[in-house]
């Protein structure tokens, strides 16, 4: 939900996910290259560069 406050995703209810549904959004997307690069720019700003690497030292930080 963050990543999508920050207008770098789409959150879909799972009850109004359907094929169809999915199909219109993924091609609406697709049709939209602004958007889709928006979006691409608001999504990095939410990442965190080697999070995985953080998480896994602080794991085994907790270990020792």
């Amino acid at each position: 939900r963050a990543v999508e406050a920050m207008g770098g995703a789409l959150c879909v209810p799972e009850y109004g996910l359907t094929a169809s549904a999915l199909s219109v959004l993924v091609v609406g997307l697709k049709s939209d290259a602004d958007r889709l690069e928006r979006m691409a720019n608001a999504s990095v700003t939410c990442g965190r560069p080697n999070a995985a690497e953080h998480v896994a030292q602080l794991a085994l930080d907790l270990v020792k």
